[in-house]
């Protein structure tokens, strides 16, 4: 791995934890409203509602250049996990990021401009909507990713946590997704708390990028 890939490993980590933070940040400042019926929906809608979904899609777009340096970063005997990884962790990002600019521009301009008649099935507070259904599809893919992505780090104590990591989040994550399948909003859950040992990953990740490009200069 080359410096140059290594600093995009950096960066790339740094924006995912970054943007992920802001995102919690969001939803202590302004809740997600429960959503119940599209007309008590929409009479209490404004820009707050949105600002969460803002660093959602800067954390989907910051993937881009993270799943590149983990291909770079993979041995050589390692790199049909890193392939598989980035595809999955690439469909993520595509159905994220598409997710989450529909909230921010056709969701908002439709409801305040007062056209709300088919969007039910675009609004990502809505737990029914086909959206909402996109969204769990997206991180399904990102948590098989982890599973992949976790076979490319075998160096060190570092690295062995961030496999653990990595398989904690993958396995929390489908658990919750298998429980949206079948309806289960307990188990359903587990999507959100896989983004937990996920966040704790990135973090670590920061530093291991961190010191590959101290190896790389040295």
């Amino acid at each position: 791995m080359k410096k140059l890939e290594a600093s995009v490993g950096f960066w790339s980590t740094v924006m995912i934890t970054g943007f992920t933070f802001l995102f919690l940040l969001s939803i202590i400042i302004f809740p997600i409203r429960a959503y119940h019926d599209l007309s008590s929906y929409t009479s209490g809608y404004g820009l707050p509602t949105i600002v969460a979904a803002i660093p959602s899609f800067l954390v989907a777009l910051s993937h881009i250049p993270f799943l590149a340096c983990l291909y770079f970063f993979a041995r050589e005997d390692k790199k049909v996990f890193a392939v598989i990884g980035v595809l999955l962790g690439g469909a993520y990002a595509l159905l994220a990021s598409v997710n989450y600019f529909t909230q921010i521009t056709f969701v908002f301009q439709s409801i305040t401009s007062g056209r709300t008649g088919e969007i039910e099935s675009f609004i990502l507070d809505n737990p029914h909507s086909f959206i909402f259904a996109l969204e769990a599809l997206a991180y399904t893919f990102l948590f098989f990713a982890c599973f992949f992505w976790a076979q490319l780090f075998v160096a060190g104590t570092l690295d062995r946590w961030i496999r653990g990591l990595l398989y904690a989040s993958g396995c929390v994550g489908i658990i919750g997704s298998i429980g949206y399948m079948f309806a289960s909003e307990s188990v359903a859950v587990g999507i959100t708390l896989a983004a937990i040992p996920y966040l704790v990953t990135m973090a670590i990740l920061i530093v291991r990028f961190a010191r590959l490009r101290k190896e790389i200069a040295a």
